[in-house]
This record gives structure tokens, sequence and C-alpha cells, in this order.
């Protein structure tokens, strides 16, 4: 079953999740690893899967997908939109930069 969820800066930062407090309480809040985006405003996807680290990770690109059940996939926005896809086995977080609109 996918599940969405908001932050907002009040949480706390999340510019550096691999060093934040905030990523690792966000993980523990959720029960489940988060795959993060180091957003590039380019064409790259990542693919979580069984080869993935299993306590989440953070990619280059602006799109990750799995078909995990049990992770998380996160993206971050400011003046960009976040796209979320879900089908019965696959789901997906895009980065939609304002130049891809």
């Amino acid at each position: 079953m996918a599940r969405l969820l908001f932050t907002s800066r009040h949480f706390g930062s999340l510019d550096n999740p691999q060093a934040s407090d905030s990523a690792k309480q966000l993980s523990k809040l959720i029960g489940n690893p988060i795959y993060f985006m180091k957003q590039t405003h380019g064409n790259k996807v990542t693919v979580v899967d069984s080869q993935s680290s299993p306590n989440g990770a953070v990619y280059d690109g602006d799109a990750v997908v799995t078909d995990k059940p049990n992770v998380a996939l996160a993206v971050q926005v400011a003046d960009c939109l976040p796209l979320l896809l879900i089908s019965k086995s696959v789901v997906a977080a895009v980065h939609v930069g304002r130049k891809g609109l």
C-alpha cells in the first residue's frame, strides 16, 4: 500500500539526508528506510531493487522507482513539482524541474 507524507522546513533540514538527524527521525517515524534523490535537473532514473542498500540511500538523479514493499521514496521540492506515481506493483517519486514543465 502506498502512503503519502509531506514535511515542511519546520520538521528540520533534509538538505543532506545521509548526515541529517531529521532524515533518521523521519525514517524512524514511518518505520521504513528512505531512498532520497540528490536532484540534478536531469533525466536519470534510479531503480531501488534487491541490490540496493537495505538502510536507504541517496542517489543522483531526478526519479526513483521501486517494486519493493516497505520502503519510502523521497522527493524534495522548492520551486519544482513532486510527481508521485503508483501502479499495482510499482511506485515512483519524480522531481519535475521548471525546465521540464
